[in-house]
């Protein structure tokens, strides 16, 4: 999750996206690095005579590169809550696909539910409810809705 603030007086804005550690290049150089030393074993031991570890070898790879692919998809994922005059606008990116959702500021209320552990954060307003803060972890989320306590109103379940 990779939060920031910014905004004018008056106006606030933060966007979360998911930490990514290796960018796109980075993983396709780690997956070639990961095939090429399997590959060099799976050949040691079909040299040796275990020529069955091919197959698997094959399957390990391919299991690696749809993990890395579905890993891919998520590249873009982002979540934007601004607050500006009377607005308070969710803008969310979830594989490729923008939605965006806009409250009156005055109507809106920040619904914070927690149990045990657990923190969970929603938007809502006239009968409509929209979750955030799903890219952060559940101690992020309780720092973020203290932190929106002052700008919407809040109410704890």
């Amino acid at each position: 999750m990779d939060p920031s603030t910014s905004g004018t007086l008056g106006e606030y804005s933060r966007t979360t996206a998911f930490n990514q550690s290796l960018s796109p290049t980075g993983r396709i150089f780690f997956l070639l690095l990961i095939v090429s030393n399997v590959m060099i074993v799976a050949a040691g031991f079909a040299l040796a005579g275990a020529w069955l570890v091919m197959p698997f070898a094959g399957i390990e790879i391919a299991a690696l590169a749809v993990a890395f692919h579905l890993i891919s998809l998520r590249d873009g994922d982002f979540e934007r809550l601004t607050i500006a005059g009377q607005a308070v606008c969710l803008e969310v990116s979830e594989r490729g696909v923008v939605s965006k959702v806009e409250f009156n500021r005055a109507w809106a209320q920040l619904v914070r539910r927690t149990d045990r552990r657990r923190c969970r954060l929603s938007l809502r307003s006239h009968g409509m409810e929209v979750v955030i803060g799903r890219l952060m972890n559940d101690e992020q989320r309780l720092t973020w809705s203290l932190e929106l306590e002052g700008r919407l109103r809040i109410m704890n379940q």
